[in-house]
């Protein structure tokens, strides 16, 4: 019996049609499969993410120009306050931090804006002890008045890096930063209190401007933060940053005095003291792009008592050269500074 196979005829080709399957699957058909098995990673985005934060809020605190005896005496001859009770401001902040700062270390940026609307904001109270009047170191001369912010501007930049835990619960952010704050007064109307030469008390009101002051500071400083993510959707952030080195230039002027030939323009510099400020900070986000957020924090500076003092007449020598007085001059800023801010990542 004859078995007859089918195709017998095609026997001599099945080897040649065997290589073409076996040489499309290796080159067609396995990578297919591998990559679907072992798709390759995706490439990864940049990975910072850039914000913007309108924020509005409240400063309350005071600015003063102090003048001592010299160096070594921390006695006044005069001080004037000048309140800001209290001050709204509207501002922003630009940031540059990783989008995921709790992942691994990155690079943290900020610049932040805030701008003083022009309003009333209290008294100004200057005080003089002159030994010539109050020989018994009393205040010889006081005065009160309502004053007013016409300018007001905080400029902040900070650079630094975000360090998380490997828990990812606390982000340590240490930072340098450098800050320039411009604020100027003006004092309206009131009263005041003189002890004349013999001895006598002379009171009484005044109307319009009777004095304008100006303080600018200059302040490079190093700070640390930690935000801690304990919550769902929120961080806490606790900051301090300070410094000595700080940059201030005051000027202020006198206008009742015109016509005398005392002093009634007097500039100030001072090159070294004491920046502290401590902050707290809530952001809570709904979603990945937009969050809402609370911050405090309170900032102190002092510049005493190693700074130069300067004045010229007001009058009709008022274009002349200041020259340096026999006293030494120094400043105080303090303000609570209360903020509600609305962050837009991109």
């Amino acid at each position: 019996m004859v078995i007859m196979y089918p195709y017998t005829h095609d026997v001599k080709n099945i080897p040649v049609f065997l290589y073409l399957v076996i040489i499309f699957q290796i080159f067609f058909i396995a990578p297919r499969i591998r990559c679907e098995e072992n798709p390759a990673p995706p490439k990864k985005g940049f990975p910072y993410t850039f914000s913007v934060t309108p924020i509005v809020g409240l400063l309350y605190g005071q600015g003063k120009e102090i003048v001592y005896k010299d160096n070594y005496n921390d006695s006044y001859l005069s001080e004037l306050k000048w309140d800001i009770k209290s001050l709204v401001y509207f501002g922003s902040t630009l940031d540059v931090f990783r989008t995921n700062p709790r992942e691994k270390p990155g690079f943290a940026g900020s610049l932040s804006m805030k701008f003083g609307l022009p309003m009333g904001t209290g008294l100004m109270e200057d005080r003089d002890w002159d030994p010539k009047y109050k020989p018994d170191g009393s205040v010889s001369h006081f005065s009160s008045s309502a004053a007013q912010i016409d300018t007001a501007y905080m400029l902040d930049l900070l650079a630094g890096a975000s360090l998380p835990l490997r828990s990812g619960i606390v982000v340590f952010n240490p930072y340098l930063g450098l800050s320039y704050m411009r604020f100027k007064w003006a004092a309206y109307n009131g009263y005041y209190d003189y002890t004349l030469e013999n001895g006598d008390q002379k009171q009484g009101t005044f109307t319009g401007l009777a004095v304008a002051y100006s303080q600018d500071w200059l302040l490079f400083f190093a700070g640390l933060s930690a935000s801690f993510y304990v919550l769902p959707k929120t961080a806490i952030t606790v900051s301090f940053q300070g410094s000595p080195l700080i940059s201030y230039t005051g000027e202020d002027d006198h206008y009742m005095r015109t016509g005398s030939s005392d002093p009634g323009q007097f500039r100030d510099r001072i090159e070294t003291g004491v920046y502290l400020e401590p902050g707290l900070k809530f952001v809570y986000s709904p979603t990945e792009r937009l969050s809402v957020g609370f911050n405090m924090s309170w900032r102190y500076i002092q510049g005493r008592p190693h700074g130069h003092a300067y004045g010229r007449p007001t009058g009709q020598d008022k274009e002349g050269r200041f020259l340096a007085l026999g006293s030494v001059s120094g400043a105080e800023f303090q303000a609570l500074d209360t903020g509600i801010s609305f962050t837009i990542r991109f």
